[in-house]
């Protein structure tokens, strides 16, 4: 009997304990600092990167800074003509992605009057890369509070996030996917606000109008890939609009809500100037060379394009390689989506070898973390299929999901052609999709929640998140990096080097205490 009664004391204290922590975490999830963690979190893991990993890194890092180190030689945005011995960046004379790379140009120029370390000179861009993104992940707060989700569950969105390996390492380089990842989330937070008003009043509002048109105008200059994502939100906010304005039987004018005459001045301006940017690009390619991104073999000589290694990989694989199988046609979209799910896990590096060119070191993800991102991926699809009428039933990410869906189908359509054009599954990088992630992520964990609530056990989105946690501890952002990093992936691999000390030794506890 005694032991009897010990034994009910001891799952009692238990039980208690379990709940106390259960409380505690969930209380800690619906705080406002928590938020500030996660942010913290996000800034710990990439300046890390940013401060140990050798120049230059994997995601194109080498052909940025060259671009940033060239566009500082002179004052104009973009080059009217192509600058001598350039060719290694392809056409960059009809390449419409550019401002990136012309806006830390100013910032360099500055450094590089003061030293010429090219450690130096990499790690502050690099810190200014790490604000893009921190002022990204600031929007996206905004934004998932503006589709409706709860504090609560936009901070695991945000928490699993900044955990995802590619995420502090995508953050810590140079690399104008950092500032498409803010441009994003300003673009779909403005989106957001435009298409709340017009459904409640039918006014539509004219500021986030033309902060709209301004983001989209930005973004094209930045990264051209970024068009199709633009394209599909703008067409949805016309239909939206002129749905709208039918049903509550206004004219257009009647309905417009205009800032004040100062605000109208500016974004004249800005839109004017970035009109002309934009159309210096798009338009002339169009008429020049019959597209927006014109070959680089219709701008320069082929001679003059073998020095860009993307278009003489690709040139050299079109001309060698067997084209695809009806087989490998018939399994490339699950080849697709293996190699996005894979490079958003896997971490890699690289560096230059004797030639002069970039040896890439991927290295794969671990094997928990990986096992349980993919049971994350495959039962999230399968409850949002299971609740794709209520997930339908949420206007706005409704609307920001198919605006993504078009991006990611023109995605892998364009992989697709490149298979058909070389015979090779390339250039897919799940680094493609880190702007839009947040919003797939809570497309993903709305269901999860729906889920737990109609199995009336709201204890369990508590250990979800803490068991989900603890398996990707075993391989998630930073750790994922240190675990995988061998002393090359070191801006020094020299024992002595503060670079090598810390992260040997903080590897060398990992390796003791991660499941590989």
């Amino acid at each position: 009997m005694f032991h009897k009664m010990s034994a009910s004391v001891g799952r009692l204290k238990k039980n208690v304990l379990l709940q106390k922590i259960q409380r505690t975490v969930y209380s800690w999830l619906d705080a406002r600092p928590f938020f500030y963690v996660i942010l913290g979190l996000l800034v710990f893991q990439s300046l890390w990167i940013a401060l140990s990993a050798v120049y230059p890194q994997a995601f194109d890092e080498n052909y940025h800074f060259g671009l940033i180190q060239l566009h500082a030689q002179q004052w104009l945005p973009f080059f009217t003509a192509h600058p001598a011995g350039a060719e290694v960046y392809g056409a960059v004379s009809r390449d419409p992605s550019y401002l990136f790379h012309y806006l830390l140009s100013l910032p360099y120029q500055v450094v590089a009057g003061i030293t010429d370390s090219l450690a130096v000179q990499v790690i502050v861009l690099r810190l200014l890369n790490i604000g893009m993104f921190v002022g990204g992940l600031l929007v996206y707060r905004k934004v998932l509070l503006e589709l409706g989700i709860s504090r609560r569950l936009m901070h695991v969105v945000l928490l699993f996030f900044v955990l995802t390996p590619v995420v502090p390492l995508l953050a810590a380089q140079i690399n104008y996917d950092n500032l498409i990842f803010m441009l994003t989330a300003l673009l779909f937070l403005y989106a957001i606000r435009y298409m709340r008003r017009l459904y409640s009043t039918g006014v539509i509002d004219v500021t986030s109008l033309l902060l709209i048109v301004f983001y989209i105008l930005f973004t094209a200059v930045v990264k051209y890939t970024s068009t199709p994502l633009s394209l599909a939100l703008a067409v949805i906010l016309a239909t939206v609009t002129v749905r709208q304005i039918r049903k509550h039987e206004i004219t257009l004018l009647n309905a417009l809500a205009w800032p004040r005459r100062s605000v109208i001045i500016g974004f004249t301006v800005l839109l004017l100037g970035f009109g002309g940017l934009f159309a210096e690009r798009y338009a002339v390619n169009l008429a020049a060379y019959h597209g927006p991104v014109p070959d680089c073999a219709k701008v320069l000589t082929i001679e003059q394009c073998q020095s860009y290694s993307p278009w003489a990989r690709d040139h050299l694989y079109a001309q060698s390689q067997p084209k695809p199988s009806t087989w490998g046609l018939i399994v490339y979209p699950f080849v697709w989506v293996h190699r996005m799910v894979f490079e958003t896990m896997f971490v890699i590096s690289s560096r230059f070898i004797p030639n002069g060119t970039v040896e890439y070191i991927p290295a794969p993800p671990l094997t928990v973390a990986n096992y349980t991102a993919w049971t994350i991926v495959i039962t999230g699809a399968g409850l949002a299929v299971y609740y794709i009428q209520r997930l339908w039933r949420l206007t706005y990410l409704r609307l920001l999901l198919l605006a993504i869906a078009f991006y990611t189908a023109v995605l892998f359509i364009k992989n697709l052609s490149m298979y058909l054009h070389t015979g090779e599954a390339m250039a897919i990088h799940g680094r493609y999709l880190v702007p839009v992630y947040p919003i797939l992520y809570a497309a993903l964990a709305l269901p999860f929640a729906w889920a737990i609530d109609k199995w009336r056990r709201p204890e369990a989105k508590t250990w979800l998140v803490v068991i989900t946690l603890v398996l990707l501890v075993h391989g998630v952002g930073l750790i994922a990096w240190l675990y995988r990093s061998e002393p090359r992936w070191y801006w020094s691999s020299d024992t002595s080097s503060p670079a090598y000390q810390i992260n040997h030794m903080v590897q060398g506890v990992l390796h003791r205490v991660i499941i590989p």
